[in-house]
């Protein structure tokens, strides 16, 4: 007996499109795109040709995580913030537990692989890389070079602060370098 395999988009054994290398008596089908598709075999043997009913088969994807935002450290905030857009019946992972928010606080700075899957615990997705980048270095306290006071002829002091490279300094307005 010699087989060959065929797919559909329509639900009859008439109209498909023969599969490329699926000539054995068994097939599994391919799961890499969403939809239904009807398989059905061709049988050809001594006494002629058998074909198959159709037979549907849906494929579902778990759509994977959309990364809507990272907040990251800052110098008062250690842990940083991962937040994904949820979607209803889908779950979501950092490597731990799953849960149905889409947001992920208090994390340490590191590498993360967001997943997604439905509920009911099938069809885990592709993960979605993520990086908490390391909380940022606070600069040191500045170092007051000089005061120099208000005179007679002058009426506003100044302040003369030793110059950091990428730090700018405030005396509670704008910053500067």
């Amino acid at each position: 007996l010699s087989y060959q395999w065929f797919i559909n988009t329509e639900n009859n054994n008439t109209t498909g499109t023969a599969i490329l290398g699926a000539d054995a008596s068994t097939y599994t089908p391919a799961t890499d795109e969403a939809g239904i598709f009807y398989y059905y075999v061709v049988i050809t043997g001594e006494c002629g040709e058998v074909i198959s009913d159709p037979v549907a088969v849906e494929v579902i994807q778990v759509p994977a995580p959309v990364l809507v935002d990272v907040i990251q450290p800052t110098c008062e905030v250690e842990t940083g913030t991962i937040i994904v857009t949820e979607i209803e019946g889908v779950e979501f992972s950092i490597g731990g537990e799953y849960q149905t928010s889409g947001t992920f606080s208090g994390l340490a700075p590191g590498d993360y692989m967001v997943t997604a899957r439905f509920v009911d615990g099938e069809c885990i997705s592709e993960g979605t890389p993520v990086t908490v980048n390391d909380q940022p270095q606070t600069p040191s306290e500045a170092v007051i070079a000089d005061v120099i006071q208000p005179t007679c002829e002058v009426e506003t002091g100044t302040i003369i602060v030793t110059e950091i490279e990428g730090v700018e300094f405030s005396i509670g307005g704008e910053y500067q370098t």
